[in-house]
């Protein structure tokens, strides 16, 4: 019987990676309730373990698409899919609740032209989601009259990405540049259902009314890049992201009281920017470092958004040891990573800006034929301060991403 080729492993991982991402996540944050919802991880495994930077990365055996200006130089067809599950232990004046979820945000494939110098990318990347569920206790009135007791159950699920077609080229032997059309797309739904008792026996009728409001949104957005290497151990990044405008279809109804209404309305987005530095410390040692920031204060069109807008901005730290193949060199041919990040979300909770912070470590291996390889990411992380914000977010997250890699000429 003949060996399944690396490539069809990295295959068969990506299969399995997707169907566990397919399954929508059961809860978020009592933080995702609001505004355009909590940002998601940008980046596979290998970046989120070291801290979170790669856009000074460019290493085709592992390409990151953080920042396509790396990919020229890439001599195989590459297809990478990253997802991460977390626990999410919240705390607040509410009580406290343990809430869980699962998602595949990064997906891309670069297609390499005369020989590398050229690269042809497409993906897909999630901004941002939002899925929580809360039920709560509800009384009905008619004057002082009591109709009904109840419960009232909210719900909100949404997800916001960007579908990027990126063209990225070696302009010399240091420096390398890219381009992406961004099609910005995603829509937020939120419904609130009342189920009554009845007020004598506190038993369930089947009397229920329900609202449904779900926003569609539909944009498109300009990113640039560049990478440059003055010298054999150091590397420069950075990517720009111009500002865009978001069409927005809102369409709510009423059940048990038949209604639809349609309208529309559109939400101004800001520019964001990053930057990054990475260095060669030892042979198989690297340092790194990534500062992104994202004008969010800046938001128009949603006047309840422009309330609690803040500036989101993010700063990641870390090193990594790259792997090796030496004979029998056991653990020790493993990589290592290891990093730490700091930062703030896009919108106020509380009135206050939800801060986070996260520590991470992370390995991974690679196919015998070097088609491919597996990358895993193990971290930490407090998101919102009790007494500030009203909740704070214990959150574990385990990432996985895998990529396989093909000569196609």
């Amino acid at each position: 019987m003949r060996r399944p080729t690396a490539w069809r492993r990295a295959a068969a991982c990506l299969v399995l990676l997707a169907a566990g991402g397919a399954g929508s996540a059961r809860a978020q944050s009592p933080f995702s309730l609001v505004h355009l919802g909590a940002p998601a991880a940008g980046g596979d495994a290998r970046v989120l373990g070291r801290g979170g930077w790669g856009l000074a990365e460019s290493d085709t055996m592992a390409p990151s698409f953080l920042n396509p200006a790396g990919l020229p130089g890439l001599r195989q067809v590459a297809i990478s899919l990253s997802g991460y599950g977390e626990l999410i232990g919240s705390t607040g004046d509410a009580g406290s609740s343990d809430n869980s979820r699962v998602m595949t945000p990064d997906a891309a494939v670069a297609l390499p032209l005369w020989g590398g110098r050229a690269v042809l990318a497409a993906g897909f990347h999630a901004r941002r989601s939002t899925q929580y569920q809360t039920d709560r206790p509800a009384e009905w009135y008619a004057g002082s009259e009591l109709l009904a007791t109840g419960v009232e159950t909210f719900s909100r699920e949404g997800t916001q990405f960007a579908v990027p077609l990126t063209v990225a080229a070696r302009a010399t032997r240091a420096l390398s540049l890219s381009a992406s059309l961004n099609l910005e797309r995603g829509s937020i739904r939120e419904r609130v259902d009342n189920l009554f008792l009845d007020p004598v026996d506190s038993v369930y009728t089947f009397r229920r009314s329900s609202l449904v409001r779900e926003d569609d949104f539909s944009g498109t957005s300009a990113s640039f890049g560049l990478q440059w290497r003055p010298t054999g151990a150091l590397a420069l990044g950075a990517v720009f992201t111009t500002p865009w405008d978001y069409a927005v279809a809102r369409r709510q109804e009423v059940y048990n009281v038949s209604g639809v209404a349609d309208s529309s309305y559109s939400v101004s987005m800001p520019a964001a920017w990053g930057v990054g530095a990475s260095a060669r410390l030892a042979s198989r040692w690297s340092a790194g470092a990534d500062y992104a920031w994202s004008g969010l204060s800046e938001l128009r069109g949603r006047p309840d958004w422009e309330l609690a807008a803040a500036d989101e901005w993010r700063l990641g730290i870390g090193c990594e040891r790259a792997g090796a193949r030496v004979r029998r060199g056991g653990w020790n041919n493993l990589p290592l990573r290891f990093g730490v990040s700091r930062g703030q979300w896009g919108y106020r909770v509380g009135d206050e800006p939800i801060r986070e912070w996260r520590v991470a470590a992370g390995t991974g291996f690679v196919f015998n034929s070097g088609g491919g390889r597996v990358d895993l990411a193990l971290s930490y992380g407090r998101v919102g301060d009790r007494e500030r914000n009203g909740y704070v977010d214990d959150v574990w997250r385990l990432a996985l991403s895998v990529v396989g890699l093909e000569r196609w000429w």
